[in-house]
């Protein structure tokens, strides 16, 4: 009975995220479901192709593959050739960051998923709570203490403190990003100013909170 509930429960997550994904795919195009490897082509048909959606167990990280797609959608609208054949070959979670792999690409295409696959280390995979832990061990995971206790019953589970990295040089998530290139003319540091969407995603989530707080309130005073 409870696999039965449980395929039930999957099987009407997945039918809201393709209901989704279709209001995302008239916005930007179908370059934001993964393509097939082999072909290149887009088949709606294809149980294995996968969008933003789909590609993540959770649903934390949704808001934070949006703002990647609207900068990648404003850099395709520079190029023609990118309008035709940009698509992903691969969307997914892969050591508690988002992965994401196209198949034609410019530089500043490759430090936008950089960035976000980055910024996606410290955000809650299944709320979106931004400044959230890393776990350690062999299997990596971004989850926010509240979601960890939720996730996890109580007799499988470690202390939050022990199973997950809570240095607060670790958990928050930086403004610049920094990268140590190895190459012909010597080592050199490059450091990134991600800010701008730091900031934008902390808002995001702190707006979803206050509606939260406010629906509450409200439903306090009908019942009352």
């Amino acid at each position: 009975m409870r696999k039965k509930n449980t395929r039930k429960k999957w099987n009407k997550i997945r039918k809201s995220n393709r209901l989704r994904s279709k209001r995302l795919a008239k916005k930007y195009g179908d370059w934001i479901y993964t393509h097939n490897a082999w072909s290149g082509k887009f088949d709606k048909h294809d149980k294995w192709l996968t969008n933003d959606y789909d590609a993540f167990e959770h649903s934390g990280w949704n808001d934070l593959w949006h703002m990647c797609i609207d900068e990648i959608n404003e850099e395709i609208h520079k190029s023609k050739y990118l309008e035709k054949h940009f698509y992903f070959q691969q969307i997914k979670e892969k050591y508690g960051e988002i992965r994401a792999y196209p198949v034609v690409d410019t530089k500043e295409i490759d430090r936008i998923i950089d960035n976000y696959s980055f910024i996606s280390r410290n955000v809650c995979q299944r709320c979106g709570k931004p400044d959230s832990s890393i776990s350690k061990g062999y299997w990596v995971e971004c989850f926010c203490k509240d979601c960890y206790e939720k996730h996890w019953k109580e007799e499988e589970r470690l202390p939050y403190e022990e199973a997950y990295d809570v240095d607060p040089e670790n958990t928050i998530i930086p403004n610049v990003r920094h990268i140590r290139h190895y190459d012909k003319n010597g080592d050199w540091d490059e450091y990134i100013d991600i800010s701008e969407a730091v900031n934008k995603i902390k808002n995001t989530w702190n707006k979803k909170q206050e509606r939260k707080v406010r629906k509450t309130n409200e439903n306090y005073v009908l019942h009352d």
